[in-house]
């Protein structure tokens, strides 16, 4: 990322096209009172979420469109103690997002921001609200209240309702080149080497990057996970994958192999539309002959079978193994 971007002190890795949106958006006044941030898990949405949000707080006025992160706002804000910032996010015990947790979000919200400025509530896994909840929320929607900002964050579009897509602007988060990752990750002093491979494991993802690089335990499982992964996609049976999938079901559950997977597919994807090498694997050539076998709609509907998969598992007491074979059916 450029020094000059005037998002570069954000301590993000890449997205530069989604900051350049968001900025232009908010200098002109035109900031959409609810956006939708969507992309893979570990992407690095949650990050923006919050750093808009401290943008929005911030009284620094010189540079109005990011966080100068000294004045007391932006402190506060950091610390995670600004009382115009507002997080709602599934509870520890909870598998879904209350509406008694939205009704609490609208009472907090029907106060005038304490110091004159924006109120801004960001509600993680988004398309984790029951009916209820987002029946509640889209009322909430449908009545901006001033200088009230929401801000939706989700892996998975498809659940939300789409009364409420219609009254967001939704922006979507893609993985980060692999070498934007290993630049992003030497600059914190991780060796080079070392950089490269948790790049190429990360398969674009920063917040699985920063994890692997400060877990070595993590990322020799990760390595181990994504193999077993890519040996999958590459059998042209269902049988031998079946058979692969047997050992690892209730393994891959545990090390949240969904999301790895969603964004080995949507490389697939990308390959298989555009019929080049793609940047994020480094022409890798398992990846481009895996995509060669199927079509781009084959390969999507392998994708949004898998995101029923996530929904399954996360949602239900169901067998991984079970949940795993519908999505190893629609397998090109």
């Amino acid at each position: 990322m450029h020094n000059d971007h005037p998002f570069a002190t954000w301590g993000l890795c890449g997205h530069e096209r989604v900051l350049e949106l968001l900025e232009r958006a908010y200098v002109r006044g035109k900031l959409a009172h609810a956006i939708i941030l969507s992309g893979p898990a570990h992407i690095g949405k949650y990050t923006v979420a919050v750093q808009l949000a401290r943008a929005l707080v911030c009284t620094n006025e010189k540079n109005p469109a990011r966080p100068c992160e000294q004045c007391a706002m932006c402190v506060s804000s950091k610390n995670n103690v600004h009382p115009d910032i507002t997080h709602v996010s599934r509870q520890d015990d909870k598998k879904e997002i209350t509406v008694d947790q939205v009704r609490a979000l609208r009472s907090s919200l029907e106060h005038t921001s304490l110091f004159e400025g924006y109120r801004v509530a960001i509600i993680e896994d988004a398309d984790a609200l029951t009916d209820e909840g987002a029946n509640a929320l889209l009322k909430i929607l449908e009545e901006p209240r001033g200088k009230t900002v929401f801000l939706l964050i989700t892996t998975n579009t498809h659940r939300m309702l789409r009364t409420i897509q219609s009254r967001c602007v939704t922006i979507a988060l893609s993985p980060e080149e692999q070498h934007v990752i290993q630049s992003f990750l030497v600059k914190r002093g991780v060796d080079r080497s070392h950089a490269e491979m948790i790049a190429a494991l990360a398969r674009g993802k920063i917040g699985t990057a920063l994890d692997l690089a400060h877990d070595e335990e993590k990322l020799l499982a990760v390595k181990e996970t994504h193999e077993q992964m890519l040996a999958l996609l590459e059998d042209a049976s269902w049988t031998a994958r079946r058979k692969r999938i047997e050992t690892v079901a209730d393994q891959w559950v545990q090390a949240n192999a969904v999301a790895m997977m969603s964004t080995m597919l949507h490389t697939i994807l990308r390959l298989s539309i555009s019929a080049v090498e793609d940047k994020t694997t480094h022409t890798d050539h398992r990846f481009i002959a895996i995509a060669r076998r199927g079509r781009s709609e084959q390969w999507s509907q392998s994708i949004s079978f898998l995101n029923t998969v996530a929904y399954t598992i996360q949602t239900t007491n169901v067998q991984p193994l079970f949940a795993y074979e519908q999505f190893l059916l629609s397998l090109p």
